[in-house]
């Protein structure tokens, strides 16, 4: 779950991303609001310091205390590069969020592909396997199939299912949830009770 300041900037972002694509219509000489309807339009050419010559609209309107109205269209480049910005910002809090909500142990946070050390030529063939699984998600989602690691402790499995859960995160922005044996047990075993609140049938689904 995003903390409060995380929450604050994603509505900061995409209230930012809302204007944007209002400054671009306006600087790329899209239709205007009704309001500015009766307002005085000029364009220019004027020169952007990253992206060269465009042509800069400015609508001039009534005056309020003493001063003219005056709404001048930015560089349309310039505007498409916050843009940009903004998604690939906003994208990042989204992988954020899914990434504290999948459920992954205090200890298993670092694990990534990148730092999986294999160490025999079958740990390599499994490492392989996991990320050709990770990179085919979507086909192998859509086709129903999974994916079974056995093997005893101290293999390996949970920095791979870590990691492989941590790609498909960062890939898709799907939701991706980390679980085992006796958490899977617990769920089962609550819903026996008088008044559960959900199914065995509902929990089983859920996974």
């Amino acid at each position: 779950m995003l903390n409060f300041e995380q929450r604050k900037k994603r509505l900061e972002l995409e209230r930012r991303e809302v204007e944007l694509v209002d400054c671009l219509d306006y600087a790329l000489g899209g239709e205007l609001p009704s309001h500015y309807a009766s307002w005085e339009k000029q364009t220019q050419p004027v020169i952007c310091a990253t992206h060269g010559e465009y042509q800069q609209i400015t609508l001039t309107g009534p005056e309020y205390r003493g001063v003219p109205g005056r709404k001048i269209s930015l560089c349309p480049d310039c505007l498409r590069e916050e843009q940009h910005n903004v998604k690939s910002e906003l994208r990042q809090l989204a992988v954020e969020n899914l990434l504290d909500e999948a459920g992954i142990a205090p200890r298993f946070q670092n694990c990534e592909f990148s730092n999986y050390q294999p160490v025999n030529p079958m740990a390599a063939k499994n490492l392989s396997n996991c990320q050709r699984y990770a990179q085919s998600w979507k086909k192998i989602f859509e086709s129903g199939t999974g994916l079974v690691m056995t093997g005893s402790c101290g293999t390996g499995k949970n920095h791979l299912a870590v990691s492989m859960a941590k790609q498909i995160i960062r890939d898709h922005l799907v939701d991706v949830e980390i679980t085992d044996v006796m958490r899977l047990t617990r769920e089962v075993k609550s819903t026996w009770r008088n008044g559960a609140e959900r199914t065995e049938s509902e929990v089983l689904n859920r996974f």
